[in-house]
């Protein structure tokens, strides 16, 4: 009797001990899970503009809520400063990336809503993003389907469905369109519930009704295309997506920085581990692959001037060879450096006679012409089988119909012409078309005289006799010579140029009137204005040539 008298009290005392262990730690737990750990760090990102009073406000009301919280955070205002359509989707996108080497998650967060409850934690979303607001205690926006408001997302979240889509703005649609993208990778979203609060002490919207008037009816009528998911956005097969993305001279940035500190430090302290990498030509293409997971061909060329444009015939010929669906094509190039300059000073391949009007210096074709600006940047567009984009809906902007290659063969750096007129002969046999079918050139011509001369010859000695009435031009008078890019960039505005019907300009050009180059036989646009293209189909050629003597050539049209 006694020791039965013992074992239950001891089992009393175990139960109690149980039990207020137990209501310890769930408390801990609750504790915790209000409490951000403090190695995860927020980034509150807020678009704005025009709105002093209220970010005042937002500022001091949520420096307060989230210390109260114990969240180590940084706030991101990224102002919009123009007075566009205001593009909320887009300036998100800018903070997350200015912030992402700072924080480990992020909050989109409109100005104008302010949390009230301390039950609502901005704590580090570890199952998934939370979103902050929904009918039950917001009433005002249909919160319930989609993320508007306040949303918290951890950082490789956000990256890995590619950030809000800047093509909707306005109404929610681009909430609608980042809710659909979420769902569609799996992800689960968090609302809050059975809060203590009710609809007037959750928040608090300070937006301004007077001034800021939603129209909810042309919100209705709109959101259901921002729930659509956008079709660029729509691959489920990435082993079926390639890139090609070429270059001209890879990693010169580098490799000068780099000899600088070898300077300073000696051979071996003074090399980066990370400059084989760096200055390897195809770590670019590399880098969109890994990026966007894209598992098709990785290819890169480095042929100079015409890599641009041969990165987009490559991916061109994957397509049509079966090898890929869809390929990402282009070029980039960042070679304004002190190396660079000088060496292309040295070929006197540079303009010098406008270095006091730098705005006229790069003028191609023109009488005065004399040597090329240098540029740089990067271009790149999406090529895809017809069908599949068909398929999925996607909206195609322009087709390439052919591509053609040819080698001069003659010298390094100072062509005959020969080359250029093949590969422009080439590029039309592959489309099965003829010197009359295109209406429109972009031209590679530089600003330099001897280039500028061979490239006027060959058109001429192609167009003249079976299309007179060509036009052509060269945005390098607009951009510089971007090197390796600038056949990718080009390719872009000829795409523009047969999709809007209007080609471009030549900045600068006036004239040609010396003796050695009759132009009076080609119709190159000046640069008064944009001519328009008055044709329903509407094809044109995109020449880039090289040293080396490469050269090559797309065929492009808009899509009728």
């Amino acid at each position: 009797m006694f020791k039965t008298r013992l074992l239950i009290r001891i089992f009393i005392i175990y139960f109690i001990l149980f039990f207020l262990i137990s209501v310890w730690y769930l408390s801990k737990l609750e504790r915790n899970e209000r409490a951000t750990p403090l190695n995860h760090r927020l980034a509150v990102i807020v678009p704005y503009r025009n709105r002093s009073n209220e970010l005042e406000l937002f500022l001091s009301h949520m420096n307060s809520f989230l210390n109260t919280q114990s969240v180590d955070h940084i706030f991101m205002i990224v102002n919009q400063v123009d007075k566009h359509r205001f593009n909320r989707a887009a300036l998100i996108n800018i903070g997350f990336i200015e912030s992402k080497s700072l924080v480990d998650y992020i909050v989109m967060h409109d100005i104008d809503l302010l949390p009230l409850n301390h039950e609502l934690t901005y704590k580090y979303p570890q199952y998934g993003p939370i979103h902050l607001a929904s009918p039950e205690y917001h009433p005002i926006y249909h919160y319930l389907s989609y993320v508007g408001g306040i949303l918290i997302i951890k950082s490789e979240d956000f990256e890995r469905i590619n950030g809000m889509s800047p093509l909707y703005w306005g109404w929610g649609r681009e909430d609608d369109n980042f809710y659909v993208r979420m769902k569609r990778v799996g992800m689960n979203i968090y609302r809050p519930h059975n809060l203590s609060t009710n609809n007037t002490n959750t928040f608090q919207h300070i937006h301004d009704q007077r001034i800021h008037k939603r129209d909810y009816a042309k919100y209705g009528k709109q959101k259901e295309e921002g729930r659509k998911i956008y079709p660029e956005l729509a691959y489920d097969d990435r082993t079926r997506i390639g890139v090609s993305v070429g270059n001209g001279i890879a990693g010169l940035a580098n490799t000068c920085s780099i000899f600088e500190q070898m300077k300073a430090k000696g051979l071996y302290r003074g090399m980066s581990p990370f400059y084989i990498t760096q200055v390897l030509p195809n770590t670019s293409a590399g880098y969109v692959s890994v990026r966007h997971k894209l598992q098709g061909p990785n290819l890169c060329n480095s042929s100079a001037c015409t890599a641009g444009v041969q990165a987009i015939g490559d991916g061109y010929n994957m397509i049509r060879l079966g090898h890929a669906d869809a390929m990402v094509c282009g070029a980039t190039e960042a070679t304004v450096n002190p190396i660079t300059i000088s060496g292309f000073a040295r070929m006197r391949a540079l303009s010098t006679s406008f270095n006091d009007q730098p705005k006229l210096a790069s003028r191609p074709f023109d009488r005065q012409r004399d040597g090329f600006v240098m540029g740089e940047g990067a271009a790149i567009m999406i090529l895809e089988r017809l069908e599949s984009a068909q398929k999925r809906g996607a909206k195609i902007l322009g087709e390439i119909l052919g591509y053609g290659l040819s080698s001069d063969a003659s010298h390094i750096t100072n062509p005959t012409g020969l080359g250029a007129l093949n590969c422009m002969k080439n590029a039309l046999n592959n489309a099965h078309l003829n010197a009359r079918d295109i209406g429109y050139i972009n031209a590679h011509a530089t600003s330099t005289p001897i280039g500028d001369r061979i490239e006027r010859q060959a058109i001429k000695e192609l167009f003249t006799s079976d299309n007179s009435n060509v036009l052509v031009s060269s945005t390098k008078g607009h951009t510089g010579h971007l090197l390796g890019a600038a056949g990718a960039l080009e390719s872009i505005f000829t795409v523009l140029a047969c999709n809007h019907a209007i080609c471009p300009t030549t900045l600068n050009y006036k004239s040609n009137n010396d003796d050695s180059e009759d132009s009076s036989l080609l119709n190159i646009i000046s640069n008064d204005k944009p001519l328009s293209w008055n044709s329903k189909t509407r094809i044109a050629l995109k020449n880039s040539f090289g040293f080396g003597g490469t050269n090559s050539c797309l065929v492009i049209s808009n899509f009728f």
